[in-house]
C-alpha cells in the first residue's frame, strides 16, 4: 500500500477560518492540519510490564495485557509518526490520535500520554523496556476512555483527548525541522484494545494535528555587539559548591598503576584536580610508603583531592593476592549454616558465585552469620579498610567501586537467604537487601573516618535500564560518583542508549549526592582521538562534574593531558572560569547545545537517535555572537588554531571550547 494511501496532505486555511479562531482580520497567521497514519509494523509497539518489547502485535493493549507476556500486566504502548510537515515556530492549537476499537471494552482506565522528549524520534526496537527508558516530555495529558462498545468503532470514544501541549513541546525544540517523526508513549492501567497496522493497516493510530503558521518576514537585525564580561551566577541551589566552582576540572582514576615511585608518573598525577589511587596493605616501593607518595603529590599540587579505591562486592580467588589475602581468608574462614566460607555468595549447590573473571563474590545480604565480633561482611570491611589504609594517611576521599543498586546479571544465581531457592536480582526484597548493605558500609566506614569524602561507581544509577531512582537508601549517602566510560565504549550508555538519557541521568544523579558532589564524568578511546575527548569533554561541562579521558590501550595506567585542560599549557585547569548558566538538559540552537562561562563557552553535537551505530554522519552549524576564538594549541590545529569565530559546524559526537577575547 503506498504511502499517500496512509496521509492526508496538509490543509492550508486562510482567514476566514482564522476569525472563528480570534485572530482577527489583521492576522498575518495561516492555519493548516496534519494528519499523518501509522505506516509500519514496528511504529505502533508494545512492551510488557517486564520490560519485553512487542513490534508486531494483532492488537495495541491499553494498558493491560496477558497475551505474550509470561506473567501479564500494565505495559507501556508506543505510537510513533513519521515525516510530520509541521515548521518550526508553528503555534499547534489542536491534536488528537485517533483509533479503532479491536475489541469492546468497559473496564475502568486511566491513561497517562506523553511524547518522547527528542528532536527526531528514533524507530522502536526489540531492546529492553525501548519505549519506557525514552526521555519524555514535562507536558503531560491524562484520559480516562469511555467504553467502547463494538469492535470497529473509530469515533470520539476512541480519540485521545487534545495532546497539542505534547506536541508543541516536541515542536519548540531547537533542533525540530521539518519531516521528523514524533513518538507518543502511553502508560497507565485498565484495558482497552486498538487496532495495529498489522492488523489493520487503514484502522491504524491517526494522529491529527491542526497548527498556526507565521507568514510576516521576521524583522531585519543589526549585527550584536560583542557580550560584556558575564558576572557568575549562583547557577544551581542543589548543589552545594553553585556558583564557585571553576572549570574545567579534571580527574583520573589510576587504580591499575603500580608505578607511583616513577618521577615522571607522579608529576603527570599532580596536574590533576582528582586522582584514585590503588595502595593496597603497607604498599612500599622504591622506599617511597603511601604517606610519602601522597605528600609528594600534594606538595606540587596542594589543591589536589586523592582517594584509595576499596571493592565491597567481590574479592579475588585463591589467596586473593597480596594486598587482600587477608580479607580472602577472612570470607573463606567464616562458619555458618552452609558451613565454612559462609560470607561467599553461592547459588543453589552451594557453588561460588562469580560476576567478574578471577573474583567469588561476596554475600554482603544480611542472611549470613556474624562473626565473634557481631560483624557481617559490610562493618567488618569497613573497620578492616579503616585500619589498613586510612590510618595515618592523608587521603581525602574514600572510593567505593561495585557500589551497585541490584546484584549484578551474573549474581542473579545465588541464594543470598540460604533457603535453597534461587534468588532474582531483579527482586525488588533482594534489592532492598543489597542496597541496604551498601549503605551499611558507606555509613560504617564515614562513621570511622571523620572528614574523609565519600566517592563510588555509579554508572549502574547512570544506565538508564537499571536506574529506578531515587535509590532511598543511598539519597545523600555519597558525596561524589565516578560516571565510568559514559562514552567511548561498546558498552557505553552513549552507545548503545541514548546520549540524552545519559545527560539527563547524569544530572539526576548529582543532584542523588550530598556534600561537594563530585562527579568524575569519564569517556575512553585512542589515546588522539582528540574529537572524541572533546565531545565526552563538552558533555562533561553541560554539567558540574570533573572529566577524565582514558586510554583504551592503556586502562587506568596513565594520566593523559590535553590542550583543552589547561590551554595548550598558558594556564590551569580552571581557566574557563566560573558557569554563568545552569546546568544545560535542552539544546540551545539547532540541536547543539551550549554553556557559557566566564572565560568561554562550550558546544557539543550529540549523537543522534537515528545513529544507530556512530556513523557520525551529521553536520550542524551555528552562529556565535562576536567575542570568541578558538584554542591556540598544537595537538589538533585543524581545529585549535587560536582563529576568531563566527560561525561552528560540528560533527555529530563532537564538542568543541572556544575562548572569550581578552583572555
Amino acid at each position: 500500500m503506498s504511502k499517500t494511501s496512509l496521509r492526508k496532505k496538509t490543509r492550508t486555511m486562510k482567514l476566514p477560518w482564522l476569525i472563528l479562531l480570534g485572530y482577527g482580520l489583521s492576522s498575518p497567521l495561516m492555519a493548516a492540519v496534519e494528519e499523518i497514519r501509522i505506516t509500519a509494523g514496528a511504529d505502533d509497539a508494545e512492551e510488557t510490564s517486564l520490560g519485553d518489547m512487542k513490534l508486531g502485535s494483532s492488537d495495541i493493549d491499553f494498558m493491560y495485557s496477558h497475551g505474550g507476556n509470561r506473567q501479564g500486566g500494565n505495559q507501556t504502548v508506543g505510537l510513533r509518526f513519521k515525516n510530520i510537515n509541521i515548521p518550526k515556530g508553528a503555534t499547534v492549537t489542536n491534536a488528537y490520535i485517533q483509533l479503532k476499537a479491536d475489541e469492546p471494552g468497559s473496564k475502568a482506565t486511566t491513561l497517562s500520554i506523553q511524547g518522547q522528549s527528542v528532536d527526531n524520534a528514533p524507530a522502536f526496537t526489540s531492546a529492553s523496556k525501548n519505549i519506557s527508558t525514552r526521555s519524555k516530555t514535562g507536558a503531560t495529558v491524562s484520559w480516562s476512555p469511555v467504553p467502547w462498545s463494538n469492535v470497529g468503532q473509530t469515533g470520539a470514544r476512541q480519540r485521545t483527548p487534545n495532546i497539542a501541549s505534547v506536541i508543541q513541546e516536541i515542536v519548540n525544540r531547537v533542533g525540530w525541522t521539518q519531516g521528523n517523526s514524533v513518538a507518543i508513549i502511553f502508560s497507565g492501567t485498565g484495558k482497552r484494545a486498538a487496532e495495529s497496522f498489522d492488523s489493520d493497516q487503514r484502522g491504524a493510530a491517526l494522529l491529527h494535528v491542526e497548527y498556526a503558521i507565521n507568514t510576516e518576514p521576521p524583522p531585519e537585525t543589526e549585527a550584536q555587539p560583542p557580550e560584556p564580561l558575564p558576572v557568575p551566577v549562583d547557577h544551581d541551589t542543589r548543589t552545594t559548591s553553585a556558583g564557585t566552582l571553576r572549570f574545567p576540572r579534571i580527574g583520573g582514576m589510576n587504580i591499575g598503576a603500580s608505578n607511583y615511585d616513577d618521577l615522571q608518573a607522579r608529576n603527570g598525577l599532580a596536574k590533576l584536580d582528582l586522582a584514585i589511587l590503588s595502595l593496597g596493605i603497607d604498599w612500599n616501593r622504591g622506599g617511597m610508603t603511601a604517606s610519602d607518595l601522597i605528600s609528594d603529590l600534594k606538595s606540587q599540587n596542594p589543591d589536589i583531592l586523592i582517594g584509595q579505591i576499596t571493592m565491597i562486592q567481590e574479592v579475588p580467588k585463591s589467596n586473593g593476592g597480596w594486598a587482600l589475602r587477608d580479607v580472602f581468608d577472612k570470607v573463606s574462614g567464616e562458619q555458618g549454616p552452609g558451613g565454612q566460607g559462609d560470607w561467599f555468595a553461592r547459588d543453589i549447590n552451594g557453588n561460588n558465585i562469580t560476576a567478574f573473571p578471577g573474583t567469588w563474590s561476596i554475600n554482603i545480604s544480611p542472611f549470613v552469620t556474624p562473626d565473634r565480633n557481631g560483624d557481617k561482611f559490610p562493618t567488618w570491611f569497613a573497620k578492616r579498610n579503616t585500619e589498613v589504609l586510612f590510618t595515618d594517611t592523608d587521603f581525602d576521599i574514600i572510593y567505593l567501586d561495585g557500589f551497585e543498586p541490584k546484584p549484578r546479571p551474573q549474581e542473579g544465581k545465588a541464594d543470598w537467604d540460604s533457603d535453597g531457592r534461587t534468588d532474582d536480582d531483579d527482586d525488588p526484597a533482594v534489592k532492598k537487601w543489597y542496597r541496604d548493605a551498601m549503605a551499611e558500609y558507606a555509613h560504617s566506614i564515614r562513621a570511622l573516618n571523620p572528614g574523609k569524602l565519600i566517592m563510588s561507581n555509579v554508572i549502574s544509577w547512570v544506565n538508564p535500564s537499571p536506574w529506578r531512582g531515587p535509590f532511598r537508601q543511598f539519597q545523600g549517602l555519597l558525596d561524589g560518583g565516578f560516571v565510568e566510560h559514559a562514552i567511548g565504549e561498546s558498552w557505553s550508555i552513549e552507545t548503545w542508549g541514548s546520549w540524552t538519557t545519559l545527560l539527563e541521568n547524569y544530572h539526576k544523579t548529582t543532584d542523588h549526592m550530598k556534600g561537594p558532589k563530585i562527579m568524575l564524568f569519564e569517556t575512553i578511546g585512542k589515546s588522539q582521538n582528540y574529537g572524541l575527548m572533546r565531545y565526552g569533554l563538552a558533555t562533561a561541562l553541560l554539567g558540574d562534574g570533573m572529566f577524565g579521558y582514558s586510554d583504551i590501550a592503556n586502562e587506568y595506567n596513565s594520566a593523559l593531558w590535553f590542550d583543552e585542560y589547561d590551554l595548550a599549557g598558558t594556564a590551569s585547569t580552571g581557566w574557563l572560569g566560573k558557569a554563568t548558566e545552569p546546568r544545560q538538559v535542552t539544546p540551545w540552537k539547532n540541536g547543539i547545545y551550549r554553556r557559557k562561562f566566564q572565560n568561554g563557552m562550550v558546544l557539543v553535537f550529540p549523537k543522534q537517535p537515528n545513529d544507530r551505530h556512530n556513523d557520525v554522519t551529521e553536520k550542524r552549524t551555528v552562529t556565535i555572537e562576536p567575542g570568541y576564538h578558538r584554542i591556540n594549541g598544537n595537538q589538533d590545529p585543524s581545529i585549535n588554531n587560536g582563529q576568531s569565530v563566527s560561525t561552528i559546524t560540528l560533527k555529530e559526537r563532537n564538542g568543541i571550547i572556544l575562548v572569550r577575547d581578552g583572555f
